[in-house]
């Protein structure tokens, strides 16, 4: 595009061809339609993966046409990242699961509560002490 830009200044300052300066103005408008183009392409696809992050949807992914492009590999490294967000999001749920489960198991009664006083855990040992104290 810049090429393009430069032959048509010169042409116009230093000669009188009006059919070829036409057809380079119109090859550069149509860069930079097609320039214009790319980047909005580009930025939906980053709204889409910056949406995704915000709304924890790690279900998305992004479809590589091939590995020529620099969108095709943008769009490889977008899925790469949301793997990560799934592995670690894996990673978490399992150590939450287990922590619950040590939790049910132990011989001490716990209890916890929310902000607003709402009961979010009773384990097996706090069950049974109100049952037989009841």
């Amino acid at each position: 595009m810049t090429t393009t830009l430069f032959v048509f200044v010169y042409l116009l300052v230093n000669t009188q061809l009006a059919f070829t300066m036409v057809l380079l103005a119109a090859l550069a408008l149509v860069q930079i339609i097609l320039l214009v183009k790319h980047v909005d392409k580009t930025n939906r696809l980053l709204n889409s993966f910056v949406q995704s992050i915000r709304y924890s949807d790690f279900s998305r992914t992004f479809q590589v046409e091939s590995t020529d492009s620099s969108l095709n590999k943008l769009k490889t490294t977008l899925n790469e990242v949301i793997q990560d967000f799934q592995t670690v999001r894996a990673e978490k749920e399992e150590s939450y699961h287990y922590l619950q489960t040590v939790i049910q198991h132990i011989g001490i009664a716990l209890i916890a509560y929310q902000r607003d006083g709402s009961v979010e855990l009773i384990n097996n040992a706090t069950k049974k002490l109100f049952k037989s104290g009841t």
